[in-house]
């Protein structure tokens, strides 16, 4: 997935390099080192790519101010956020082409499953010949009798051609962190404050007395407070009164 990342502002005590990261596998993972402050707050931005699957990049300060910023990539969407600490204020903008182009070439008529640029989750939908859908990667069920033939946007109409365009995406402010239950290993309906220093994966004590593992961050308002924090669901469970 290729994605341009602009620091509209970016704070005077920060940089002058920042290191990218992404969570398709689910922690985040560095891949981008070193990128300079002046290539990431210049029009356009900076150009790079995800791996598919990829739902939030972060992008961190690296020097004498360590600020980063979680960026969540929605196609289809457009939204603003603005974080700040140690001095510094950082708004932060990307633009994406997230969205394939799946065309009938063979078939009179495809069924298929598909969500769209928007999010939007179509169950059933029929594909004519020469016909296409602009849809997420990896979203369409099935995909074989149909072919890709590019990038799209929401906006992309039926036709025998593709078009690559932009879509223009920003982040809400991060206030909460998502969670997934100890016990069950499911997702929770909970969710407590954004404080920066979580990352997925981590193992923390809500003051409900249920143990979560923190799976990435939300816009949403907390649910509950975090009572402590701990390196393992066992050594959480073991800490909970009976």
């Amino acid at each position: 997935m290729d994605i341009l990342i602009l620091l509209t502002t970016a704070g005077s005590d920060t940089g002058p390099l920042f290191d990218l990261y992404e969570n398709s596998t689910g922690p985040f993972v560095l891949f981008q080192p070193n990128v300079s402050k002046t290539v990431l707050t210049t029009p356009p931005g900076y150009p790079t790519s995800v791996p598919s699957g990829t739902t939030v990049v972060r992008v961190q300060s690296k020097g004498v101010c360590p600020n980063y910023i979680d960026i969540t990539l929605v196609p289809g969407t457009t939204t603003s956020t603005t974080t700040s600490g140690g001095g510094s204020s950082t708004t932060t903008t990307t633009t994406t082409i997230a969205c394939e182009w799946w065309r009938n070439d063979t078939e009179s008529q495809v069924i298929v499953t598909y969500t769209t640029c928007g999010g939007v989750v179509l169950t059933n939908q029929a594909v004519s010949t020469t016909d296409g859908i602009c849809v997420r990667p990896l979203s369409i069920t099935p995909s074989g009798i149909l072919t890709n033939v590019g990038t799209c946007t929401p906006s992309s109409s039926s036709t025998t051609s593709s078009s690559t365009t932009t879509t223009t995406t920003t982040t809400n402010a991060l206030v909460s962190y998502q969670l997934d239950e100890c016990l069950s290993g499911g997702p929770s309906v909970n969710r407590i404050p954004y404080t920066g220093s979580l990352f997925p994966g981590n193992v923390v004590l809500g003051d409900n007395d249920v143990c979560y593992v923190v799976t990435g961050t939300s816009p949403l308002s907390p649910t509950i407070n975090i009572a402590s924090t701990y390196a393992t669901c066992e050594i959480c469970q073991s800490s909970i009164p009976s």
